[in-house]
């Protein structure tokens, strides 16, 4: 699985290299293992984002790659569902969207949105996002 190193120093895909500079100097003052006794993991991540970004060569091959993770369809299996009888008869229950009034609403209408966890990345640090699966976005009920 490939690491998001956008992500991992905090910045935007379009950030400048005194951007990640900053970042990364802010990201390792918090992870590193003399200043905060954490292992040395997430430390060597920073380190690794930032050698990658901050060489421009390695920076447009990495975004290449991650361009094409992006477009390229991922299988997604979906849920089974179950064949087997209620035991109980489910009661009739009145219409959703009625108005007790007499009149009707609008049922709810689904809107894709970037994630807000991953921002749109679909991992978070280096893994997947479990808000959005790695797909990057969400479905949100408007209405």
């Amino acid at each position: 699985m490939a690491k998001d190193y956008y992500g991992i120093l905090g910045v935007p895909s379009h950030a400048t290299g005194e951007e990640i500079k900053a970042a990364f100097r802010r990201r390792a003052l918090e992870l590193h293992p003399d200043r905060s006794g954490l292992e040395r993991g997430p430390f060597q991540e920073v380190q690794e984002a930032y050698d990658v970004l901050s060489d421009p060569e390695r920076r447009r091959k990495y975004d290449r790659q991650r361009k094409a993770r992006k477009q390229r369809p991922t299988a997604r299996r979906a849920p089974r569902k179950s064949r087997a009888e209620p035991l109980i008869p489910r009661r009739a229950r009145p219409e959703p969207f009625a108005a007790p009034t007499g009149g009707s609403r609008r049922p709810p209408r689904p809107v894709r949105a970037l994630c807000p966890r991953c921002g749109g990345g679909g991992e978070i640090l280096g893994h997947i996002c479990p808000w959005c699966d790695g797909r990057g976005e969400i479905i949100v009920l408007l209405g």
